[in-house]
């Protein structure tokens, strides 16, 4: 019999769990283990409206204390934790009322490590700090040691099942750095590696542990911190198996299954950012790409999870985090036309509901690491056409909320950026033309542009306008309409005071050389005089009596900044002089 390779594996991790009828368990407790697929099903696709659904149902007709403790665990998961409380507090005294004493001690068990945050409501804070009262009133031990003990026989393994979540949690980190440190070997060293069994470790362990919050109906703070954990050891196996497949000269594109459990603790419990840098960090240099498993819905998914993104707070909310994550690690998988094309209608529909202020890095991300697997050998090749939907639903929403959308160009600029450079990429090979709509937006742009202060008219003209003309290169009323525009800010900002008009300027000059509205000439001389004038130059440390030393401090430090960042682009202009 053929010996199971590393890679086959690897694939089997995180397998879908076989879910036994725990040994002692109470004859009412035993439903819950049977209804736990189709709760899985619900979660691990963030189905929201069939769980509200399985909570009507539960609400409509007189249920059992089995039924709610399912509710309660329900309402955790859409994120109604004041809620799932309540149920909980009001089923731990039926279910003790009943002599249910299994489902009473885990309602007491999930009161007690529920996570509870403080929000907005000030009729909820308040509940919320009576809630904290009473969870930390609660004695497990105490109330498990009140019961008779032919009681607390039987419920053993319901107590035990806190220290052995607490105790998977402390060997989750524990392989970890077990995994991380393989990981280390294999990218250091050409030798052979000695196989452990730290995988299997870490597949047994994740399968118990998932086994146990959804077979008994768990709430516990501490599973994002473990199913974090985990999830990166994943990603340090993929890693790994990605070097021997090098070290076997397969430098071709490595396809990786992912399984409906592994897309939900990827989404579910990592903040945006870390999500970001970790995918970077152990895929970034790699031939990698997920595949999902053919019964996996990822539009359905998006789906649901969009339908619950319906606003925004100055703080990031559950839903827009999920939203954001899923265009991070959708980002790195490969989609077919349907799936790409649904995901950037979607993102199109929240530019249009004011929704994606806080989005444009992830939606960026996902964008430009689709664009690049054409790079690689992959099956699908995706059109980009449609994102001519972002970029002019963005240019609508600029035009009537100019200074908020401004900020986003401030904050994200390498989205748009890179959004318009996949487009002008698009228009040489298809030579596109916009229809009417989209020129008179652009034309109405320009208008409402040209009525704004001169800085903010450069700016927006480097980071938007001077990449936003080569896409309207095949429409000449629009595309002279805009090369009119650029020219009259270039000519009018000929006379300069400080560093950051200078820096400003020498940057608008080379994206107009390069989208070939000014000549060579033009530039060098630009190039040139800003050269001679602050190459050997150092800011000037002046100092007076009657401006705050810290006021002048800071000013000084500003004008170091820039000075660096023109220096910076001085020396990338005459880079780009010598290729030339």
């Amino acid at each position: 019999m053929k010996k199971k390779g590393h890679y086959e594996e690897l694939l089997s991790f995180l397998k879908e769990i076989k879910k036994d009828k725990p040994k002692d368990i109470s004859k009412s407790y035993s439903g819950i283990v049977s209804s736990t697929k189709q709760l899985r099903k619900m979660i691990f696709n963030f189905d929201y409206n069939a769980m509200k659904k399985r909570i009507s149902e539960i609400s409509l007709k007189s249920s059992s204390v089995l039924n709610e403790l399912e509710k309660a665990f329900l309402l955790y998961h859409l994120g109604q934790g004041i809620q799932a409380f309540e149920t909980l507090k009001i089923n731990s005294k039926q279910a003790f009322r009943e002599r249910n004493y299994d489902v009473w001690y885990i309602s007491l068990y999930n009161m007690y490590n529920i996570p509870l945050f403080y929000g907005y409501s000030d009729e909820n804070n308040k509940k919320l700090e009576k809630y904290h009262e009473e969870r930390v009133s609660i004695d497990l031990n105490e109330s498990f040691y009140e019961l008779p003990f032919y009681k607390r026989e039987q419920l053993k393994y319901l107590r035990d099942i806190g220290t052995t979540l607490d105790t998977n949690l402390i060997k989750a980190y524990q392989l970890k750095e077990k995994a991380l440190k393989d990981l280390e070997i294999w990218s250091s060293s050409d030798s052979s590696f000695s196989f452990n069994n730290n995988q299997n470790k870490a597949d047994g362990i994740f399968k118990k542990t998932l086994s146990e919050y959804f077979s008994f109906l768990i709430i516990n703070g501490n599973q994002e911190k473990f199913f974090e954990q985990m999830t990166e050891i994943f990603f340090s196996f993929m890693a790994i198996f990605q070097i021997q497949e090098k070290r076997r000269d397969n430098n071709k594109t490595i396809p990786i299954t992912l399984k409906s459990e592994q897309i939900y603790c990827i989404l579910k419990y990592f903040d945006n950012k870390i999500l970001m840098q970790k995918l970077n960090q152990y895929f970034q240099e790699t031939n990698i790409v997920f595949k999902v498993e053919s019964d996996i819905d990822l539009i359905g998914i998006f789906k649901n999870i969009s339908s619950q993104f319906v606003n925004i707070d100055i703080f990031e909310t559950e839903f827009s985090r999920l939203f954001k994550n899923f265009l991070v690690l959708s980002a790195w998988i490969e989609l077919d036309q349907n799936t790409f094309d649904a995901i950037i209608e979607i993102c199109q529909e929240k530019i249009d509901e004011d929704l994606l202020w806080n989005s444009y890095d992830s939606m960026g991300y996902f964008i430009t690491k689709q664009w690049n697997k054409i790079k690689m050998e992959t099956k699908t090749e995706i059109k980009f056409s449609i994102l001519d939907r972002i970029l002019f639903s963005f240019i609508r929403k600029l035009t009537e909320n100019f200074s908020g959308y401004l900020i986003i160009l401030v904050s994200s600029p390498r989205c748009m950026q890179n959004l318009l450079f996949i487009l002008q990429q698009y228009n040489i090979e298809y030579n596109i033309e916009l229809d009417l709509i989209q020129q008179a937006l652009i034309n109405t742009l320009i208008k409402t542009i040209m009525e704004l202060p001169n800085d903010t008219q450069i700016f927006i003209s480097n980071y938007l306008i001077c990449d936003l003309f080569p896409i309207t290169k095949n429409n000449d009323g629009v595309n002279q309409n805009v090369k009119k525009f650029l020219l009259n800010i270039w000519e009018k900002n000929q006379n300069r005071k400080t560093i950051q008009e200078d820096e400003n300027y020498l940057l608008l000059t080379c994206n107009m050389y390069r989208i070939c509205i000014l000549n060579s000439d033009r530039h060098q001389k630009i190039f040139l005089e800003l050269k001679n004038k602050y190459m050997n130059r150092e800011t000037m440390k002046k100092f007076n009596n009657e401006q705050p030393i810290h006021e002048q401090l800071f000013e000084q430090a500003m004008q170091e900044d820039a000075l660096d960042r023109m220096l910076a682009l001085l020396k990338d202009c005459e880079n780009s002089f010598k290729k030339e």
